[in-house]
């Protein structure tokens, strides 16, 4: 609930838009999504859960079912993201993803920090 608030303040002040993509806000980071689709996932569709993005990234290790248990830095993040295949098509279905709001936490640090 904290991660969408701050969001929409940030659109609300201009800073963000619901139609930022990933291709523009973190085009480095994507490695192993088609250009074409990372295109396709915005901030819309992340707040939404449309992203066609997984649940949890590979690279998360689960302790007592808690996947964040322990923390989750900056490097897992973002080694996550090099190798993070699509679920299904962006904007194609609801899919609850935990990851949507960790890159979207992160993309607000970047915008805040």
């Amino acid at each position: 609930m904290i991660t969408s608030t701050i969001t929409l303040a940030l659109i609300e002040d201009g800073k963000l838009s619901l139609t930022d993509n990933l291709s523009e806000l973190l085009p480095e980071h994507f490695l192993a999504i088609d250009k074409n689709k990372l295109k396709h996932i915005t901030i819309d569709t992340l707040l939404s859960h449309r992203s066609g993005l997984p649940n949890y990234p590979s690279n998360v290790s689960r302790i007592d079912g808690d996947p964040m248990n322990g923390g989750y830095s900056e490097q897992q993040l973002l080694q996550a993201l090099k190798n993070l295949p699509l679920k299904h098509e962006p904007n194609s279905k609801f899919a609850y993803a935990n990851f949507n709001y960790a890159l979207l936490g992160y993309i607000l640090s970047k915008k805040i920090g």
